[in-house]
């Protein structure tokens, strides 16, 4: 459970504390909710139906990419991806590197960092973005969109592209242009995309959206004219978790992306508003924090660990070695592998009898790697060790390649790290 879920969750110790010690929200909301309300905003033509997660997750995709372009295995939704085939084996890898090359030349052709676009290239990468939110969705919540499968599969790129509503990416592409006409100021200044904070595994996940130069930032696009609770609780928990003070934070904020308004706050003022204390601090409510995790027996005993992602590359890459096996071959520089098999080699046991073991050496030559197994030798003179020998071999080359995946991922040839 990430931190905004912890924050909804009112069974949630960490939700209960965040609601306990920052319950003076309006002391917030009062002076910003007459700005929004007082404001025009961008609202959806065909509110039925509307996704409202997917367009939010993907105007953030869109507002990102004004300050820099991601590469494709840095971004959640990439895991998204992986994860979406090993839901619904019926999308391939092929489709899925496709779509994000795809995204790679069409971000390569229209270049959207600091400036505005034209329309088509807008709507284009708008459509880009939408798909990218329907695969972070898969990532984060486990759960695949219905307009993933329903009618059909979506085979190819172009049919992911066309999954959204043609007014829904207007309303992406109208949304993105009111950041570029009222906030192009943050495009000039240091930033930091999808921060994640040393006390992040504590709560079960938690990256924000953003940080500009100095200032931790929300970006909403609620229809709301109201400050939801459960954000400023949010903007709070990213502040406190960064424990070692990574990132500086000296301000926090919500852009309200449908409303073109910046709300910003200096850090230390806004704790002491929303904890109702004058005394209060960044520190010493990182400490409060940091000893309510562990009174709750989240972290030390219990604590919730980060689930690794699985790029989309590195799925391709599973993919290929049991290719690669089937045909006898390294993964890492396709030499064949030469396989030995010595039977019944003769060893003492500890007890002093004598055990025979059969012992199966793999080695690639090229990558000067070398996998030994051993195994029991059969009892039963029954046994046909000519069949046993070559299921070991099938095994132990998947097994092998299976290890040159994390080789690969890892560099591991370049280091001090042992044979398998």
């Amino acid at each position: 459970m990430s931190l905004t879920s912890q924050l909804k969750d009112h069974s949630s110790p960490i939700g209960a504390f965040f609601r306990t010690r920052f319950s003076h929200t309006s002391s917030i909301s009062h002076m910003a909710n007459p700005q929004l309300r007082a404001a025009q905003q961008i609202l959806p033509q065909n509110r039925e139906s509307y996704p409202y997660s997917l367009i939010g997750m993907a105007v953030d995709y869109r507002l990102r990419y004004y300050f820099t372009i991601t590469q494709e295995d840095g971004l959640v939704a990439n895991a998204g991806a992986a994860k979406l085939i090993r839901r619904i084996p019926e999308y391939s890898v092929q489709t899925m590197q496709n779509f994000f090359a795809g995204l790679s030349q069409a971000l390569e052709n229209v270049q959207p960092c600091g400036r505005m676009m034209k329309d088509d290239a807008e709507i284009l990468l708008a459509r880009y973005c939408f798909v990218l939110a329907l695969f972070e969705t898969v990532y984060r919540s486990g759960l695949v969109p219905e307009m993933l499968f329903v009618p059909d599969i979506k085979a190819t790129v172009e049919d992911l592209l066309g999954t959204a509503q043609d007014c829904w990416i207007e309303d992406i592409c109208a949304i993105s242009r009111l950041f570029y006409r009222t906030q192009p100021h943050l495009l000039t200044k240091p930033f930091i995309l999808n921060p994640t904070f040393t006390g992040s595994t504590y709560v079960g996940g938690a990256d924000a959206d953003l940080i500009v130069d100095g200032c931790l930032l929300e970006i909403k696009t609620s229809v709301q004219n109201s400050l939801d609770t459960a954000w400023l609780r949010q903007l709070v928990g990213y502040a406190l978790l960064d424990y070692d003070d990574k990132y500086s934070i000296q301000s926090v904020g919500i852009y309200m992306a449908r409303h073109g308004i910046l709300l910003k706050w200096p850090i230390e003022e806004y704790l002491r508003l929303l904890a109702g204390d004058d005394d209060v601090s960044l520190i010493s409510l990182r400490q409060e924090l940091s000893k309510a995790i562990e009174q709750y027996g989240v972290i030390r005993s219990e604590r919730i660990a980060l689930v690794e992602k699985e790029s989309l590359a590195e799925l391709a890459m599973r993919e290929r070695a049991g290719q690669m096996s089937e045909e006898g071959r390294c993964l890492r520089c396709g030499e064949t592998l030469s396989f030995t098999e010595e039977r019944a080699a003769e060893s003492i046991t500890k007890r002093g009898t004598v055990q025979l073991t059969d012992i199966v050496t793999l080695r690639c030559p090229l990558c000067d790697v070398v996998s030994i197994a051993r195994y029991g030798h059969p009892k039963s003179p029954r046994t046909d060790l000519d069949k046993l020998t070559q299921s070991r071999r099938i095994r132990h080359i998947f097994d092998f390649n299976l290890f040159m995946v994390t080789v690969i991922r890892r560099n591991l040839l370049d280091s001090d790290e042992p044979d398998p």
